[in-house]
C-alpha cells in the first residue's frame, strides 16, 4: 500500500478487514495486538460477533484470518467490557482472553455449555470455569485453540475477571493483568462490601506452561472469600447505581521499561461509605507504582525508591486525587529514556468527557515527586494514546495525521504532520515495537460512519 512521509516518519496501512466494527466490541484497549519473530497478531470481533484472529508476515506482506471458535455458535456479548486481548509467550504459543466482564459470576447467559461456568452457591465461590482463556495449540500458528479456562493447573489463576491485558517483558516473559475479586459482595451486607475488587498481575513459565499469579490474597477470611491473589487491593469504593456494590474500576496499564523495571498506573475510589444512602466526598486516587525487574512479585516501590509490600495499598504509593467519577477509570502509561512516567487520565474536575495529560517530574532513582503539567495537552477523545519508542523517546498521537514527539515532554518537541491520511479515523490503537518500528491495532474509518479493525506501520 502506498506510504505518506514526513519529516522522519513513515505511516503506512499494512491490513484491513472489511467487516464493519461493531462500536461495543471495539479492538481492546491495550492488547489486542501482539508480535513476535516478524509476525503480527491482532483480535477483534466481526459484524457477528465472533472473535477473530489475523496473522500478518511483515517479510512476505500475507495475511490471514481464522475463528477463534470455530463453532458458530459462540458470539461474544456486545458490551464495552467485553473486548478481547492477545499474546505470545517465548516458545510462540498464542494466548487469548476476553469476552469478561466480573467473569465467571455475572454476564455469562449468551455463553454455549462448553463455556458457561456451573451456578455460584453461597458454599463454593470457585466454578469450574474460572476464566475465557485459549491458547494455540501449535507455534505461531492461528489454526486451533484449545479453551483452558476449566483447566484449574493451566489456566490463569483467580475469579471475577474483567479489563484483561497481556504485556511482554524486555526478555519476552508473558504477563497478565486484571480486575478480580477478592470475596463475593452480594452475598454480604452493606458495610462489608467495600474492598470486594483487585488488581491481579500474573506471570507464565514456558517449561511447565503454568501461570502463577502474584502477590498475595486480600485480609479477608469470611464465609465470601475468594481465593484471587492480587498486587494492589484497596479496603474503599465509591457508591454505584443502582446501589449494589462498592465499585472499583482498576483499568490500568502495566508496562517493562528499558531496564525491564515495571511500571503500572490506575484510577481508583478513596470512599469508605458504609451505606448506599452514604453518597460521601468520594475523591478519586491516580496511583503509580514501579518495581525493579528482580522485584516483581515481591514489592513496589514509590517514585522516591522507598519499597512497600506486594499488596499495595493506597496511601503507600504516589497518587494525585481530583473529584470522582467512578465510571471515567481509564489509563494510559509511558516511561521516557529518564525513567519518567508519563501519565494520560481522564480529568473529570473541568470537563468529563476530555482527556488531560499529567506527569510525575522525577524518575525513579531521585528522591520526591510531585505532579506536573508539562504541555497544555488536552484533546476530545479518550482513545488518543501516549507510548515510548524502544530508545525511550515519548511520542503523542492526537489524532493520527499529526504526531508529537520529543525526548521528554518537558522538552521542545517536535510536530510532524501528513503522516497517513487513513490514520486520521483511527479510534483506538494498539502500539508494539519491532526493529524500532511502531506497529498499530485499531479500528479504521472507511467512511459513511462505519470503521473496520486494521493493522498499520509507523516507522520513523
Amino acid at each position: 500500500m502506498a506510504a505518506y512521509t514526513a519529516d522522519a516518519y513513515t505511516g503506512q496501512v499494512l491490513f484491513q478487514q472489511n467487516h464493519r466494527q461493531i462500536d461495543r466490541l471495539s479492538v481492546g484497549a491495550f492488547s489486542a495486538l501482539a508480535s513476535k519473530n516478524n509476525l503480527t497478531f491482532m483480535i477483534y470481533c466481526d459484524t457477528s460477533r465472533r472473535p477473530r484472529i489475523v496473522k500478518y508476515n511483515h517479510n512476505t506482506g500475507a495475511s490471514e484470518t481464522r475463528y477463534l471458535d470455530t463453532n458458530s455458535n459462540y458470539k461474544a456479548l456486545e458490551d464495552g467490557h467485553h473486548y478481547f486481548a492477545i499474546g505470545i509467550d517465548r516458545d510462540g504459543y498464542i494466548h487469548v482472553v476476553g469476552d469478561m466482564h466480573d467473569f465467571p459470576y455475572l454476564n455469562i447467559d449468551h455463553l454455549p455449555s462448553r463455556y458457561k461456568p456451573q451456578p455460584v452457591t453461597t458454599q463454593d465461590y470457585t466454578p469450574d470455569r474460572s476464566i475465557l482463556y485459549w491458547k494455540s495449540n501449535s507455534p505461531y500458528n492461528i489454526n486451533n485453540f484449545t479453551f483452558m479456562g476449566q483447566n484449574s493447573s493451566k489456566r490463569i489463576q483467580g475469579y471475577g475477571h474483567s479489563y484483561s491485558s497481556f504485556v511482554t517483558d524486555r526478555n519476552g516473559r508473558l504477563y497478565y493483568y486484571g480486575r478480580v475479586w477478592g470475596k463475593y459482595h452480594y452475598h454480604l451486607p452493606w458495610n462489608q462490601r467495600k474492598g470486594s475488587r483487585g488488581y491481579t498481575l500474573q506471570r507464565y513459565n514456558k517449561s511447565s506452561g503454568n501461570w502463577t499469579a502474584l502477590g498475595r490474597e486480600i485480609p479477608y477470611s469470611g464465609a465470601a472469600k475468594i481465593p484471587s491473589k492480587m498486587v494492589f487491593w484497596e479496603n474503599a469504593g465509591v457508591t454505584a447505581a443502582p446501589l449494589t456494590t462498592h465499585y472499583q474500576g482498576y483499568k490500568g496499564q502495566f508496562i517493562f521499561d528499558r531496564s525491564n523495571r515495571l511500571h503500572t498506573a490506575f484510577t481508583m475510589s478513596d470512599s469508605t461509605a458504609q451505606s448506599p444512602e452514604e453518597q460521601s466526598s468520594s475523591m478519586r486516587r491516580l496511583m503509580y507504582m514501579w518495581c525493579y525487574a528482580g522485584e516483581v512479585g515481591q514489592r513496589w516501590r514509590k517514585v522516591g525508591g522507598s519499597s512497600h509490600n506486594i499488596l499495595g495499598r493506597q496511601n503507600a504509593f504516589d497518587t494525585y486525587r481530583d473529584s470522582f467519577r467512578y465510571k471515567r477509570i481509564e489509563t494510559n502509561l509511558a516511561i521516557d529514556k529518564d525513567s519518567k512516567p508519563i501519565i494520560k487520565w481522564i480529568d473529570t474536575s473541568n470537563n468529563p468527557d476530555r482527556a488531560k495529560w499529567t506527569m510525575l517530574n522525577n524518575a525513579p532513582s531521585n528522591s520526591g515527586a510531585g505532579w506536573t503539567m508539562p504541555r497544555n495537552l488536552v484533546i476530545n477523545n479518550s482513545s488518543r494514546r501516549i507510548f515510548t519508542d524502544r530508545l525511550g523517546e515519548t511520542i503523542f498521537v492526537p489524532n493520527h495525521t499529526s504526531v508529537w514527539s520529543g525526548s521528554s515532554l518537558f522538552s521542545t518537541g517536535v510536530t510532524h504532520t501528513g503522516i497517513n491520511p487513513q490514520f486520521s479515523g483511527w479510534i483506538s490503537e494498539n502500539r508494539l515495537y519491532q526493529n524500532n518500528q511502531i506497529i498499530y491495532a485499531g479500528r479504521m474509518n472507511t467512511g459513511a460512519g462505519t470503521s473496520v479493525p486494521a493493522i498499520g506501520l509507523f516507522k520513523k
